[in-house]
């Protein structure tokens, strides 16, 4: 059973979630998928209607405390053989089946530090500070006990492996399992279509197009590179913004709102450059952003901030450039540099981009390393 504390939607968070489940049943596993939700979060989440042949989906609507009074009754009376809680919230109400059955905590990101980066970046007020110390509490210790519960822990990054391993989790009990993706959704785009969409866009054929796409939040580093972009001043650069509420065009800058997945290849598939300008901070750090392995599995240049795996990747594949930090003027310096570099060096990187992805992104790479995780636990 994979447990989620949410309703499965079209987030990062979800996708690794369906992929976890996908790569299992692929590997011959009978899987259950349930979404424990409270009645208001039923109302007001990004419900998706969800089909991968050989996984079952269930919503339980039920307190928190009903998830996981409920989850150890069903797991003792279901027989399943192994939960796997999908990050500290899906690992905690699924602390009482753990008396009788494995528990896997998959941990796609560090959820205190995300909380802190969060409230950082929003300001802080006073009014809410109550509110924040006393989630970050309860943060603290839902995330010391899964962790110490859990028979093994799934790890989004090679970053977080290290990062836990210095907290003391022994190695044994960490497994690596990168944002894996659809090589065959998110691939190159043939040169009819990526100038169709570019036309359809306004934007001239011989623009060098950078790309942004993804949540536009601060702690993203969004905000900086919509900076950096006002003050190009280049004629030869344009800007593509894909997220959010905004769109239309201005100037060089052309924002698209969020569009459906199957929009995506196409957009990435017309930008000449790709860019992922995160702050540095401990949430960032050991995070691996699903948008990457997209970069890198539609085989276009990167431009990254010098944080976390993204970074590693990029200089180990020679697959795009790493600047210093998110700040406007390194963001701006990163791309003036991409730009001056000529089309063959380009292509080549683009080359490494696609590389990379099929040797550290690939779904296969989930499934074996799932598949070794279930073995070890309740064998085949």
């Amino acid at each position: 059973m994979c447990v989620t504390s949410y309703v499965l939607g079209d987030d990062a968070a979800s996708w690794r979630a369906l992929n976890i489940a996908r790569s299992l049943c692929d590997a011959g596993y009978r899987v259950t998928v349930r979404q424990y939700v409270r009645p208001e979060k039923l109302v007001t989440g990004r419900r998706r209607a969800l089909e991968i042949p050989g996984v079952s989906f269930e919503i339980a609507i039920t307190s928190r405390l009903g998830s996981i009074l409920r989850h150890g009754w069903d797991v003792t009376r279901k027989g399943f053989d192994l939960v796997i809680g999908n990050n500290i919230n899906g690992g905690l109400f699924s602390i009482l089946g753990c008396l009788s059955t494995p528990l896997v905590l998959d941990m796609h990101g560090n959820m205190v530090a995300e909380l802190e980066m969060e409230h950082t970046w929003d300001g802080g007020s006073s009014v809410l500070d109550i509110e924040y110390r006393f989630r970050r509490v309860l943060y603290q210790l839902a995330d010391v006990t899964t962790r110490r519960i859990a028979d093994r822990v799934l790890c989004v990054s090679r970053a977080m492996m290290r990062e836990l391993g210095s907290r003391g989790v022994q190695e044994k009990k960490l497994v690596y399992v990168p944002n894996c993706v659809d090589l065959q959704f998110f691939r190159p785009r043939p040169m009819a279509e990526t100038l169709k969409v570019r036309r359809d866009l306004g934007i001239d054929d011989d623009k060098f197009l950078v790309g942004y796409l993804g949540r536009l939040q601060s702690w993203q580093g969004y905000e900086k590179f919509l900076e950096a972009a006002r003050n190009m001043g280049d004629p030869r650069l344009s800007f593509l913004i894909v997220g959010g509420d905004e769109s239309g065009a201005d100037d060089t800058l052309h924002f698209v709102r969020s569009v459906p997945v199957d929009r995506m290849p196409s957009l990435y598939g017309a930008c000449n450059l790709l860019v992922l300008p995160r702050p540095d901070h401990p949430a960032t750090r050991v995070a691996a952003p699903t948008k990457f392995a997209e970069y890198a599995a539609m085989g276009k240049p990167i431009l990254t901030t010098n944080v976390g795996d993204a970074a590693d990747f990029v200089k180990a594949y020679a697959c795009g450039l790493v600047v210093e930090d998110c700040s406007a003027p390194e963001l701006t310096r990163g791309i003036r540099e991409m730009l001056s570099r000529s089309r063959h060096e380009l292509a080549e990187m683009g080359h490494s981009s696609r590389h990379l992805a099929e040797a550290e992104f690939n779904l296969e790479v989930a499934r074996k390393s799932l598949s070794g995780c279930v073995e070890s636990l309740v064998g085949r």
